[in-house]
């Protein structure tokens, strides 16, 4: 795989996991701690989601993402609990709604737009002699 690719790859992947973590935060906002409840909340999972801390790692030709959870954000998704959806739909959904779909058929114009943007730099430099 050449650089380019690795780039666009790159890029692809850190939007959706900031997407991912962008769209928990507003769920967490509201359904969990927008409406009031006798229980009460730690602030520990929106903590977590307000920060956006993620890692993205280059292993050979693949990428790792990874972002601290609290442990309880996969059971507040079950349907005998909340299900506030906050986990699987967003991880999910952006994904392999998003994500995927950008990864298969978007490197092309971002290919072309990335060369016309060199192209414009370029010509905008004077000539050195």
């Amino acid at each position: 795989m050449g650089r380019f690719e690795l780039e666009f790859m790159e890029r692809t992947l850190r939007e959706g996991v900031e997407d991912i973590l962008r769209r928990q935060a507003e769920v967490a906002d509201a359904r969990i701690y927008g409406r009031a409840s006798p229980r009460s909340r730690s602030g520990e999972l929106k903590a977590a989601l307000s920060s956006r801390q993620y890692t993205l790692e280059r292993l050979g030709d693949g990428f790792m993402a990874s972002a601290a959870y609290p442990a309880h954000i996969r059971f507040i998704d079950m349907k005998d609990r909340q299900n506030y959806r906050i986990y699987n739909r967003q991880v999910w959904g952006v994904f392999y709604g998003d994500t995927i779909s950008e990864l298969r058929f978007g490197f092309r114009s971002w290919f072309a737009d990335k060369i016309r943007g060199r192209l414009a730099q370029s010509s905008n430099q004077p000539n050195q002699p």
